[in-house]
């Protein structure tokens, strides 16, 4: 076969390939042919996995005279993927995985009109929402993912979850003034993680190791350990089981290790800070552009307005004969409540990470009964950002202000 794949969007670091690619960024391959008159065009597809079960067929191509064609397959992979998921409240686990969230692809081309494809062997995994770029303002999508030496159970270098916290607040709330375990209710982080086919391969599993501090820094209530993974995929993990006595700590941090290599650390240490919210708690859950999820709850103030739209209009002509006046009706109008939440005092960290909300494509907000102490934050509903602003809120502390105004659901529509 005359026809070869000259450039992938396969990402390199320190010698090591990542087959993840990012959907929100092009997702480009090269096909070279060597002249043959068999190639005067060629047609692509995408296939599943398996290397036989077809997920798109495009259109036959001719080669330009650089005999090089260059193909875009962004927009069939994002319409296999998906931006929903119920990770803050359901933990992840091997029966428990967001199949949606990634999508594992092969490559096939043909130089004929029928006939057989042929499929490269190369396993690629898709995801939806990654910054990635080769540059100092954009994060390839390597620098989340890690390479043992399971030869010599050395680490070569270290991956990240996936979150924009340098520090992510754990929120709680209680409506009780001194609760117990079973009267908070908790805002569950959702740290994301992927595991790749080299490490599953590899490894008898993975697990997710929290560990809580007191303020003076001694460790309490042993290490716990969330699930157990042995599949190559993308996870969320939350922390339903572990989180009930976070509240009483002054941090705790978690880490992913290996099951079968004792002591080796696939992620380093993350640090989050458990946080009461006090007053009218607003919680808000986002994709973010690293491919997880963040949360953050905001309190005090929030108020409510009602924003009216009129949508078309018609004249109804000469509606009044002696003065041939025109009257002009409206089809339809539309109430939809507005609400605008705030957060001061921030640090410049907790303000970028928050400002990605304004362009997130799924914002989400909590629309639990927390009346109840001990209820769980486990309803949320699409909303839709309108605006945000960031400002210098104390020069002297260097600490910022974020706000943020959104569009609840929809109360009703008039058409005439």
């Amino acid at each position: 076969m005359a026809i070869t794949i000259t450039s992938t969007p396969a990402k390199d670091r320190d010698g090591i390939t990542s087959n993840w690619v990012a959907c929100n960024n092009p997702v480009l391959f090269s096909f070279t042919t060597s002249g043959s008159p068999l190639d005067d065009f060629i047609q692509l597809a995408l296939y599943e996995a398996d290397g036989t079960t077809q997920i798109v067929e495009l259109k036959r191509m001719p080669f330009p005279t650089s005999e090089v064609v260059d193909v875009d397959f962004q927009a069939f992979l994002q319409s296999e993927l998906s931006n929903d998921d119920d990770s803050l409240t359901v933990a992840s686990s091997n029966a428990n995985y967001k199949e949606n969230q990634y999508k594992v692809f092969r490559v096939g081309y043909r130089t004929t009109s029928t006939g057989s494809y042929t499929v490269d062997t190369t396993e690629y995994i898709a995801l939806n929402a990654v910054r990635q770029a080769l540059s100092p303002y954009g994060q390839n999508m390597a620098d989340y993912l890690y390479s043992v030496d399971y030869g010599t159970s050395s680490l070569d270098f270290l991956g990240k979850f996936f979150t924009e916290f340098e520090q992510m607040p754990l929120f709680w709330y209680s409506p009780v003034n001194n609760p117990i375990a079973s009267e908070v209710t908790y805002f569950f982080p959702s740290i994301g993680v992927p595991l790749t086919k080299n490490m599953i391969d590899n490894d008898a599993g993975y697990e997710i190791q929290t560990q809580y501090y007191d303020a003076d820094g001694t460790t309490s209530n042993g290490v716990t350990a969330l699930n157990v993974f042995t599949d190559e995929g993308f996870i969320y993990i939350n922390y339903a089981s572990v989180a009930s006595p976070a509240y009483q700590f002054a941090y705790l941090e978690t880490n992913m290790q290996s099951r079968s290599i004792s002591n080796l650390i696939i992620i380093p240490d993350y640090r989050m800070i458990p946080t009461r919210v006090c007053n009218n708690p607003v919680a808000i859950k986002w994709k973010t552009d690293l491919g997880g999820w963040d949360v953050w709850v905001f309190e005090g103030n929030s108020p409510v307005t009602v924003g009216v739209e009129t949508t078309d209009t018609y004249a109804n002509p000469y509606t009044d004969l002696q003065s041939l006046t025109e009257v002009n009706r409206q089809y339809q109008k539309r109430r939809t409540p507005l609400q605008s939440v705030s957060a001061d005092g921030l640090s410049l960290n907790y303000v970028k990470a928050l400002s990605k909300v304004l362009s997130s494509p799924n914002v989400l907000l909590c629309v639990s009964d927390l009346s109840v102490a001990g209820a769980s934050a486990e309803d949320w509903v699409t909303v839709n950002v309108l605006d945000g602003d960031t400002q210098l809120y104390d020069q002297r502390l260097n600490k910022y202000r974020f706000e943020m105004e959104f569009e609840l659901l929809e109360e009703f529509t008039i058409s005439n």
